[in-house]
């Protein structure tokens, strides 16, 4: 069974989500895709992180229009993932350190209008670090 860990903020009569699915529960994303659906215009943070999860996995991302904040380090996910999230609005910070992002995936995040920071130490496809 996974467990989320759920922080829950009341803002302006919303209620805000920052999840993470701790490390290494990536198996189970099938499981947990329809509370992430169901909630996702409330998801503001999302911390996937060394869970395993590959582009397919993801194919959720485009329902959460208001994420902010996106965290994908240690997974094997590469540039196919970037249409996922190019039309997230509210997207500011994206960490793909150690994935399988390239130097032209990285260069096309950072022309996204919204994002401020994107984290891309040790990336493998076509990384030179």
């Amino acid at each position: 069974m996974v467990t989320f860990l759920f922080d829950t903020t009341n803002i302006s009569s919303k209620v805000r989500r920052i999840i993470t699915l701790p490390e290494g529960n990536g198996k189970q994303i099938a499981l947990i895709k329809p509370g992430l659906k169901s909630i996702a215009n409330n998801v503001i943070w999302l911390n996937l992180s060394g869970n395993n999860l590959t582009d397919q996995d993801l194919d959720f991302l485009p329902l959460l229009i208001n994420l902010e904040k996106l965290r994908l380090e240690k997974n094997p996910v590469t540039d196919k993932l970037i249409p996922l999230i190019a039309d997230l609005k509210h997207l500011e910070a994206v960490n793909f350190n150690e994935t399988g992002l390239s130097r032209a995936g990285v260069e096309q995040l950072k022309k996204m209008p919204s994002v401020k920071r994107v984290y891309e130490w040790k990336i493998t496809s076509g990384g030179d670090d």
